[in-house]
């Protein structure tokens, strides 16, 4: 019987923890960029679907890949899903406050319960 490889690569970077400088690492150059990029905003709104009743791992990877650029900064979460993104907006919520960053209340969260509302021609109204 064979193993099947999965070319699956979550991070292929030491994460930064509370206690760590990013500076004591080395650091991989997108990871530079994305660094500054964090570093120069003041707040943040992450915008996530609901996938299986969770936000996507992408988002908690990118979030992971830094620590203190998001540090003290305010952050709110709007969602999204088929049922309004409740569950992936909660399980979210709880990463900005663990950095920690100040959370933004309320959660906003949009629900799309028919995927006919996608369908739709520009300039159509959306059918109930």
């Amino acid at each position: 019987m064979s193993t099947p490889t999965i070319g699956i690569i979550v991070c292929g970077q030491r994460f930064p923890r509370a206690g760590l400088q990013t500076t004591q690492h080395p650091v991989a150059h997108h990871l530079v960029g994305w660094s500054e990029e964090i570093a120069s905003h003041a707040g943040f709104i992450f915008v996530t679907p609901q996938y299986e009743w969770g936000y996507p791992a992408s988002i908690k990877n990118a979030i992971d890949y830094l620590f203190h650029e998001w540090k003290g900064k305010p952050g709110m979460i709007v969602s999204y899903g088929g049922h309004g993104g409740g569950k992936a907006a909660q399980q979210l919520c709880q990463v900005p406050q663990g950095l920690p960053m100040q959370p933004v209340e309320p959660l906003a969260l949009w629900c799309f319960p028919q995927r006919s509302l996608w369908a739709e021609q520009p300039g159509e109204r959306m059918r109930e």
